[in-house]
């Protein structure tokens, strides 16, 4: 009587072993699978054309892969412009609202303003074509919003078709506000403490605008004090200068 066990395995283990093995194998196709999705991902990434591209498909590939509204009408607008050159800003702030209108529809109007702009002082540089941005610039006098700051803190008051006194009373306006972003602020201020000394403002004047500022923009401490407090501390600084 052979009283050894068999060796061979039954056939339910070989069955249990074949299943793991199609488990695993599926498993291996799943992820190979994710990570063709991930890189399919990556490889859509939006990758801006360049404000002095021509290439108006260059363009509208882009805009699938747009990752914001403020992108999606900034390829549409530039796609149309390379199409059709505007003729002034009137025809640009036209082409601009017609793709807020399809691409931002719910968009708030603080919001297509500010589209506006950016595109009109970019594509105005990006054409060398100064024409545009003190159309834009006019425009930015009778509609005032935060977005007029990179008008200012970028551009001379001639390249704007302004006077200085305008741009400087801008200045202030856009200071006092503490809207817009801390680079711009920056230069802002970097700009109208350089006008004080020669401004003819009497000592007490300026002392009373600087402490404003200093109201303004040391409660943002609190918000970021690594981004604000530079500035906060040039304001200060200059303060003692007034006393």
């Amino acid at each position: 009587m052979n009283l050894k066990q068999p060796t061979g395995k039954s056939p339910s283990m070989q069955t249990s072993k074949h299943q793991k093995g199609k488990s695993a194998m599926s498993r291996i196709i799943a992820i190979i699978a994710i990570l063709g999705v991930v890189t399919s991902v990556r490889a859509a990434e939006f990758v801006f054309p360049g404000w002095g591209s021509t290439d108006a498909a260059a363009f509208e590939a882009q805009l699938p892969n747009a990752d914001s509204l403020f992108r999606k009408v900034l390829c549409a607008s530039l796609a149309e412009f390379c199409r059709n050159k505007p003729a002034d800003f009137a025809a640009m702030k036209t082409v601009v609202e017609t793709a807020s209108a399809q691409h931002a529809p719910n968009a708030d109007e603080g919001f297509k303003l500010w589209v506006l702009k950016e595109i009109a002082l970019n594509w105005g540089l990006a054409c060398k074509d100064d024409a545009y941005i003190r159309d834009a610039w006019a425009y930015c006098l009778a509609h005032p919003s935060p977005a007029d700051a990179h008008f200012i803190s970028r551009l001379s008051a001639e390249r704007l078709g302004t006077t200085e006194a305008i741009k400087i009373a801008r200045t202030w306006e856009l200071l006092a506000e503490g809207k817009a972003e801390p680079r711009t602020i920056k230069r802002l201020l970097q700009y109208y403490v350089q006008y004080l000394p020669t401004s003819g403002l009497p000592t007490q004047d300026a002392y009373e605008q600087l402490t404003t500022l200093n109201r303004v923009y040391t409660p943002k401490l609190i918000e970021n004090k690594t981004t604000w407090e530079p500035i906060v501390a040039q304001i200060r600084t200059v303060m003692e200068a007034y006393k």
